[in-house]
């Protein structure tokens, strides 16, 4: 496992580079990381990720979120439901691309197998019906979604995606909004044509 410090360098990271790129404005979008089995860092309520520092970052333990519900993202509960539900996850991001967060606004089902890094990289996008941000309804559907897909599409809300570090869950939400541009693009000219099965 990688040291405290390290985690925290990381999330620094890949906030400033949510921030620098339109994935969030403003406060929006939230990210965290493991640290352990039992426990992880996520990244603090009403704060812009493009200026976060290694000490802003809250430690939650999993199982007693309430107790840093004030100073932690008010997407605590999904993270924490994540975690609990994938093992082998080591971090999660959850932003508001513009195209993605226009296809969660559309409900637009983005798992058809369109690009074969997709298919080989992130799998199939799940789509999660819309419940209040923050609430413990959308981390318990969160929680759900997440056993079957690498990546969600949250309805009229924005994207999460997982990985086994915060590389891999950054290139997969960087993946499926150029997924969502493609479609998008494609729908100008003929419409996106499926990969077969075969």
């Amino acid at each position: 496992m990688k040291s405290d410090l390290s985690v925290r360098k990381e999330l620094v990271r890949v906030g400033r580079f949510l921030r620098d790129h339109g994935y969030i404005v403003a406060s929006d979008g939230n990210l965290s990381a493991r640290l352990n089995r039992n426990g992880f860092l996520i990244t603090p309520a009403g704060r812009d990720k493009g200026a976060l520092t290694p000490g802003s970052l809250v430690r939650v333990k999993i199982g007693k979120e309430t107790s840093v519900s004030k100073t932690a993202s008010t997407e605590l509960f999904f993270h924490s439901a994540i975690y609990a539900n994938r093992p082998d996850t080591g971090a999660v991001v959850h932003a508001h691309p513009p195209f993605l967060t226009g296809f969660a606004l559309a409900k637009f089902d983005l798992s058809k197998p369109l690009l074969p890094e997709i298919v080989v990289t992130v799998g199939k996008i799940g789509l999660v019906e819309y419940r209040k941000p923050g609430s413990k309804e959308l981390a318990r559907m969160v929680g759900e979604a997440i056993t079957d897909h690498n990546a969600l599409i949250l309805t009229n809300h924005g994207a999460i995606t997982v990985g086994k570090d915060l590389t891999e869950a950054l290139w997969r939400l960087e993946r499926c909004e150029l997924l969502a541009r493609a479609v998008a693009i494609a729908r100008l000219l003929s419409g996106e044509e499926p990969l077969s099965d075969k």
